[in-house]
């Protein structure tokens, strides 16, 4: 197995968590329910979390599978980011407190990209991942989503007591490359008190 397979596979296993962490609040949930231990009044909504999961983690299979024989073809459509990010934050519901996380989303109304959307969920999921995880010991959790000079910039303070080098291991580089295969560009800008990730461009297009 040469090197770029064995990235693929260490870029799955750092996904597959992202929606299996879902998937087991739903068994959890339903099998509590089957022994009366919970309110049956929530079933339906954690029984569509699970297929939801399943479908998610299903689609990550497939695109991991194509990526790893080289097999992968983009599939561009127009994505509206305000409903990708929406979806990536209730994904992320269930390995986080949402209640203490503050979106500021300053992206004009309706915004819009083309690109192959299961790629770029991944990699909305990975930047908003990193952004809470590096918060951790913050009460209220910051990101700034903005459109500033033709490029998305996504924004949180630096929580100092955890402000370690693991942001640049292999999340940062398994976004670099998925961006790069986009045809985006991506980059970081870390100051003391806040760290950005910056993604640029051609086919970045507003919904006029």
């Amino acid at each position: 197995m040469d090197k770029s397979e064995n990235k693929h596979i260490y870029y799955f296993f750092h996904d597959v968590v992202n929606y299996l962490t879902p998937f087991m609040a739903s068994f959890t949930f339903l099998e509590k329910a089957h022994l009366g231990e919970v309110d049956h009044s929530k079933k339906d909504f954690y029984l569509n979390l699970g297929k939801r999961s399943l479908n998610d983690l299903n689609n990550l299979c497939h695109m991991y599978r194509l990526l790893l024989i080289d097999d992968y073809r983009l599939n561009k459509e127009e994505v509206f980011l305000d409903e990708m990010i929406e979806n990536t934050l209730d994904t992320l519901s269930y390995s986080f407190d949402v209640e203490r996380i503050n979106i500021s989303n300053l992206l004009p109304l309706d915004f819009k990209v083309i690109a192959d959307k299961t790629l770029l969920t991944q990699c909305f999921l990975n930047i908003l991942k990193n952004a809470i995880e590096h918060q951790k010991n913050c009460e209220k959790k910051s990101i700034e989503i903005s459109y500033e000079f033709q490029k998305i910039c996504i924004s949180n303070p630096i929580d100092k007591s955890n402000d370690e080098a693991t942001r640049r291991g292999i999340g940062m580089e398994l976004m670099r490359d998925a961006f790069k295969r986009l045809g985006f560009n991506m980059n970081y800008i870390k100051s003391d008190s806040q760290f950005r990730v910056v993604i640029s461009t051609a086919e970045l297009k507003l919904d006029n």
